[in-house]
């Protein structure tokens, strides 16, 4: 039993911090989400979205960044899969995004890295991968990756 607590725990823990409930309303809001009646939204947007966050070390030190998932919202149109936003925590509970809404069902973090961050890529529901590096303090599109046969075909 005590084991199984362990590995809970584990898995809520990502960088040496907890998420807790605090930390999703600061990041969420951070993002530039706004809290209604209990539901998220995206600003002048009546259609409730349902946030979702993930965390991931990328800049080689804790704690780790925030990626906030938005699932497919007439709000973001042209986000057929969905959307995400990637937000940096700059202590004292206060939370930077290193990006606007991009396309995307997935941040994949690449082997690379540039001045210390992890190049990333974002998997869309196309089949095309954007590939960003980190450059003169943020990420800046520097190619794509085709993730299934043909995927980026269209966009070369």
């Amino acid at each position: 039993m005590r084991h199984r607590l362990a590995l809970l725990a584990l898995g809520l823990m990502v960088g040496g911090a907890m998420a807790n409930p605090a930390d999703r309303s600061t990041v969420l809001r951070a993002a530039g989400l706004e809290e209604r009646e209990g539901r998220w939204h995206l600003p002048d947007c009546a259609t409730p979205v349902k946030p979702d966050i993930e965390w991931h070390e990328l800049s080689g030190a804790a704690p780790a960044e925030a990626v906030v998932f938005l699932e497919a919202s007439r709000c973001l149109p042209g986000h057929r899969g969905g959307s995400l936003r990637l937000l940096a925590d700059r202590g004292e509970g206060s939370w930077q995004p290193l990006t606007d809404w991009q396309a995307g069902v997935e941040l994949v973090p690449q082997a690379g890295r540039s001045e210390g961050w992890r190049d990333i890529g974002i998997a869309t529901s196309g089949g095309c991968m954007p590939l960003f590096r980190w450059q003169a303090g943020s990420y800046r599109v520097q190619g794509q990756k085709a993730i299934q046969p043909g995927g980026c075909a269209l966009r070369e």
